[in-house]
């Protein structure tokens, strides 16, 4: 039974989270806002989100800053799926 298990196990599809931190809007730059989301380790795809005194850790297949344009988001994410 286990070398059942660990060929379907192998036989599975996994599903990649990426994550995108969105750049502030209008409103949010005149309140002079400050992001929630800390990218602790990008080697390992950290990040920590915090909410008043909460804050909690969260590992990512890919992370993409505010600063990411769209084709960089297609580099990580997508490409390697469409380029079959």
């Amino acid at each position: 039974m286990k070398k059942e298990n660990k060929e379907l196990k192998e036989n599975l599809e996994r599903v990649a989270v990426h994550l995108r931190i969105r750049p502030f809007n209008q409103e949010e730059i005149q309140k002079d806002q400050s992001s929630p989301f800390e990218v602790i380790d990008e080697t390992s795809n950290s990040v920590c989100i915090r909410k008043d005194f909460d804050q909690k850790m969260f590992k990512y297949d890919t992370i993409s800053n505010s600063n990411s344009c769209q084709v960089e988001l297609f580099d990580k994410t997508a490409k390697e799926i469409i380029d079959v």
